[in-house]
């Protein structure tokens, strides 16, 4: 069942980029960065209140909210890096996030290690950087070079594998929609604090209804597709393999292309053809540990 709900999580998450992408940039994102988390909020405590009602203290809470800002440091970092850099660059790094938080669920909760999860874990992983990567796009660019944003994409790899790794302790801590409530809830308050603290928010922003609106509908949109596949992943999480749940739910590229190939008619080339067996192939593999 765990890898059935790392596979709707995928899915869930598959979507969200759709309607993140239809909001304006600046800070009018991180103002739908607010309303995202805000709405995150209320579907986790209305979730809670139907189905969970589990309790927390005062150190787990504490110690969820340093969660959610790692994760938030690495929301950040990942905007840089499609702001300054070059998708087909950038987004092959960020999206192998789940090589981080295998290593260190191997590392700190002595997770078992079999050929078959080693096997998994290279092939989508490795599938989700062929799928991903645009080969014209890394040609001739400067990995260090802050403006290529691959600094920036290291760093998003980096923090928000950390973050993954914790999440199986916030279902065993908090339960699956405390869990969530507390990770959005410390998003809402970063987030805030984000957009207060820009400049160009806080002398410029003018109230416009038109503007609003369309962000608070994608917005809406985004937090829904966001609240499952949150919610899935934890409860991925609460009966399954960190290493195994994480990798199997970070296969949300594969979604995002046959999605556009089912629906929107996109045609596929032989790369991705191939990354999108690899892909498949490994997801068995772990699905049989």
């Amino acid at each position: 069942m765990s890898i059935l709900f790392a596979l709707f999580s995928a899915l869930s998450f598959g979507f969200s980029p759709i309607f993140m992408s239809k909001t304006v940039r600046g800070y009018n994102l991180l103002f739908s960065l607010v309303i995202r988390s805000f709405l995150l909020c209320l579907f986790s405590i209305l979730a809670w209140f139907i189905f969970d009602r589990s309790s927390t203290n005062i150190p787990t809470f504490l110690i969820i909210l340093g969660i959610s800002f790692i994760g938030y440091v690495s929301l950040v970092f990942r905007l840089k890096a499609f702001q300054v850099g070059k998708i087909g660059v950038v987004a092959p790094i960020i999206q192998s996030n789940s090589l981080v938080t295998a290593i260190l669920a191997i590392i700190l909760f002595n997770e078992r290690v079999t050929l078959l999860k080693i096997l998994g874990v290279i092939m989508v992983i490795g599938g989700t950087f062929i799928l991903t990567v645009n080969l014209r796009d890394i040609k001739n660019t400067k990995i260090f070079k802050l403006s290529t944003g691959i600094p920036y994409a290291f760093l998003t790899f980096l923090f928000i594998g950390v973050a993954f790794t914790f999440w199986g302790y916030v279902t065993m801590a908090a339960g699956v929609f405390m869990g969530m409530f507390i990770i959005e809830l410390g998003n809402l308050v970063f987030s805030s604090i984000h957009l207060l603290s820009n400049k160009a928010f806080s002398q410029n922003y003018k109230f416009n209804i038109k503007l609003d609106k369309i962000l608070i509908i994608f917005s809406f949109l985004s937090a829904s597709v966001g609240f499952l596949g949150g919610g899935f992943r934890l409860l991925a999480l609460s009966g399954g393999e960190i290493a195994q749940i994480s990798v199997i739910a970070s296969s949300t590229s594969l979604f995002n292309v046959l999605f556009a190939r089912i629906f929107l008619n996109e045609k596929l080339n032989l790369q991705q053809y191939l990354a999108i067996l690899i892909m498949v192939c490994g997801i068995a593999s772990l699905s049989l540990n």
